[in-house]
């Protein structure tokens, strides 16, 4: 063996692991926090405020974690009829998972989510409604074992 083959056999590795490297990482998934991340950011102060008015409130938001379901509770000062919104389940881990509900809460302002069908693990819950034109937003985190 002399020096031109040595030379030809590294550059040939080298070759052969770069081109191993761009497969596995072409072939990778990978989640961002959302899709649409820039406008999002800018949009920021928005959701800052809904969460300063939602904190405003006297009443307070209510989300509690059972074996099998969530319950949410909002301010009995709003008219059931009168909310509107949504319930974002977010799994940081696993973009594809997320999912939202509907918001129907019954008279007392109230609505159970089972919880069932969701994997183990991290979840972040994403509360958004409006009364009429004033919108609010909460969250919190919980975690199925």
């Amino acid at each position: 063996m002399n020096w031109g083959k040595g030379i030809l056999i590294t550059i040939i590795l080298f070759l052969a692991g770069t081109a191993v490297m761009i497969i596995i990482a072409m072939n990778s998934s990978y989640d961002l926090v959302a899709n649409n991340y820039y406008e999002q950011g800018i949009k920021y102060q928005d959701k800052i405020d809904r969460i300063n008015r939602t904190n405003a409130l006297s009443e307070k938001v209510g989300i509690e974690f059972f074996e099998n379901a969530v319950s949410i509770s909002l301010p009995r000062m709003f008219a059931a009829d009168k909310i509107k919104g949504d319930v974002i389940f977010y799994r940081p881990s696993d973009a594809g998972r997320d999912f939202r509900v509907p918001l129907q809460v019954d008279s007392e302002n109230k609505m159970l989510i089972s919880t069932g069908k969701l994997e183990k693990g991290y979840w972040k819950i994403q509360l958004e409604w409006k009364v009429e034109t004033t919108r609010y937003y909460n969250e919190s985190f919980f975690t199925i074992k």
